[in-house]
């Protein structure tokens, strides 16, 4: 099968062709280092600071759309993983700025006096500039919701979000008009036909372009490292507690950027990223607004939902969202035709450890919206309300019984960051789906849910705050639904 051994793409719309010990260079060592582009600044190194963002372009293979720029993070995130993409640093804004020589969030950074040290400026500049590809900086909440991953620790925020809402949108051009040309955006759709076999001896990057490929790669390397967009992998490598020696990226596989929603059923494949799970929730407010608190704009534009929920982490933030909706797993497996299904709610079976046999890896995940009937509620608990881990998040869905609206037809109880791994409070639903709601039965709902959790403490919370929050958590949410009996303050 034809393929290459370099992944491509386009930089400040220069072609660059990576390959060898290239591929598996930090974003920002291969820009500050090897591209001289000493603009994008590093500081933390895990994703939370915004100091290194950059914008990226990615046409969806087999997605006939005019991408957008988003903004990404670049120091968690490795070369190989720019393939058939275009980026753009701070030093590429020049050419957006047909006026000046400053891009206009630069002109406003400066005449509002937004920076002091420099260090996080660029970060904050493409955060903005990226914010702009949608349209004009109004609102100062807005504004802020767009700089939730970029820290600040000279300046304050103030003179930031005073420098975004003074910028005169009509004076900078578009991104894809200058780093996305027709001729640049067919060369990239033209190298995402042909797969990647690429690395060093010591390492190996491959990425297959069919399916047909990736079931022969699965099945000779089971054990291969899965690169869906591998956020936490990048965090874990830069800290040292992490190397691979072959790499198998999944980029190129057009069925899992799909998306499909039918009524209030949603599929979506392996490849959707947090914020195009976000837009596909925009019909049901609630559930995506809960999205918001979830990483940052650049985290959010590049790690995807199945990641999140392969990682198996006991505090990952999708995990309880999605068991609270029952959703369902398509497992890819290297040996058979068809995809296996699996309910998500068996699929954590010890920490870290889940029900993927070997060479399997999650193709697709689908799930039901909730109706205007039924009940739902998502919470997440952590020491800050933006860009932070869970302590305890929960996912909480209830529908009502035609014939009683006290006794559920279907009850779910998801709780993350209380056990090793995100769980159902199974005995708990059964008992309440047999008795009913009422004083008595949800009172003793309470006492059944601590029985189920098994919370330890950590930096983040002690064992004993963990089953408060969990308890306080289950008890508003069962407040909030019909009883047949009354409910008076201090019954539960």
């Amino acid at each position: 099968m034809p393929h290459r051994d370099y992944v491509f793409f386009y930089l400040n719309g220069e072609a660059i062709h990576a390959s060898g010990e290239e591929l598996f260079l930090n974003l920002t060592d291969f820009l500050r280092l090897r591209k001289g582009l000493s603009g994008t600044k590093v500081v933390c190194a895990e994703g939370d600071c915004g100091a290194c963002t950059v914008l990226r372009a990615f046409p969806k293979p087999g997605d006939r759309r005019q991408p957008s720029f988003e903004a990404i993070n670049a120091c968690i995130v490795r070369v190989a993983q720019m393939d058939a993409s275009s980026l753009v640093t701070i030093e590429g804004l020049r050419r957006l700025a047909p006026v000046s020589e400053l891009h206009p969030i630069q002109e406003a950074m400066v005449r509002c006096h937004g920076a002091q040290c420099g260090f996080c400026t660029p970060g904050f500049v493409m955060s903005l500039a990226a914010a702009l590809e949608k349209g004009p900086l109004l609102e100062a909440q807005s504004v802020k919701n767009k700089l939730t991953g970029n820290l600040c620790r000279c300046t304050g925020y103030q003179p930031i979000i005073d420098a975004a809402l003074s910028v005169d949108a009509s004076k900078a051009s578009r991104a894809a008009s200058v780093y996305l040309t027709s001729p640049m955006l067919a060369m990239l759709r033209k190298v995402q036909k042909l797969g990647v076999y690429g690395g060093t001896k010591e390492v190996r990057f491959e990425a297959p372009a069919t399916q047909a490929e990736l079931r022969r790669l699965r099945k000779k390397f089971p054990k291969a490292t899965l690169l869906a967009a591998g956020t936490d992998l990048g965090v874990a490598a830069n800290k040292g507690r992490f190397a691979a020696r072959h790499f198998l990226s999944l980029h190129l596989l057009a069925p899992l950027y799909k998306i499909k929603a039918s009524g209030r059923a949603l599929h979506f494949g392996a490849r959707v990223t947090l914020s195009e799970f976000r837009q596909a929730l925009e019909g049901t407010p609630s559930l995506g607004e809960f999205f918001n608190v979830f990483a940052s704009p650049q985290i959010k534009n590049f790690a995807t939902v199945a990641g999140n929920v392969a990682n198996a982490s006991p505090i990952a933030d999708a995990p309880p969202f999605l068991l609270a909706l029952d959703a369902e797993l398509e497992i890819f497996s290297p040996r058979k035709a068809s995809l296996r299904k699996i309910p998500i709610k068996d699929f954590y079976l010890a920490y870290k450890e889940t029900d993927l046999r070997e060479g399997e890896l999650i193709w697709a995940i689908s799930l039901k919206l909730p109706t205007p009937s039924e009940r739902f509620s998502f919470a997440k608990i952590s020491q800050r309300r933006d860009l932070d881990i869970s302590c305890v998040n929960v996912g909480f869905f209830f529908r009502p019984s035609a014939k009683n609206a006290s006794r559920p037809s279907a009850l779910r109880l998801a709780v993350g960051g209380v056990g090793p791994t995100p769980l159902r409070l199974l005995q708990t639903e059964a008992f309440l789906m047999k008795e009913g709601l009422n004083a008595r039965t949800c009172k003793e709902a309470l006492s059944r849910a601590q029985a189920e959790i098994k919370p330890l403490s950590d930096l983040r919370g002690s064992s004993a705050y963990r089953r408060l929050v969990t308890q306080n958590l289950l008890e508003k949410f069962l407040r909030s639904l019909p009883q047949e009996e009354s409910l008076g303050a201090g019954q539960l």
